[in-house]
């Protein structure tokens, strides 16, 4: 079987991860429930269109980024001593 895409609730963890990010906290910046974040970063529901552009811009992605992985770079996760 052929390697997959991570799907969108892959990049959207790593996304809050990156930030230091709770699902609480990205819950209270979109205006939704943290259990709906987990289902997201789960996989089992796709967020509307509208909470996509939400999600990205509390990230600080672009929603293709979180859709597709395409465009804006990944995350980048703030540099700890090396």
């Amino acid at each position: 079987m052929a390697n997959e895409e991570p799907h969108i609730g892959t990049r959207l963890r790593d996304a809050r991860d990156a930030k230091g990010m709770t699902q609480r906290k990205l819950a209270e910046l979109t205006g939704c429930h943290d259990q709906e974040i987990s289902r997201y970063e789960r996989g089992a529901i796709e967020p509307r269109t509208e909470r996509i552009e939400e999600l990205a811009k509390a990230l600080g992605v672009s929603p293709g980024w979180l859709l597709f992985g395409e465009a804006n770079q990944p995350p980048s996760v703030p540099e700890a001593a090396a």
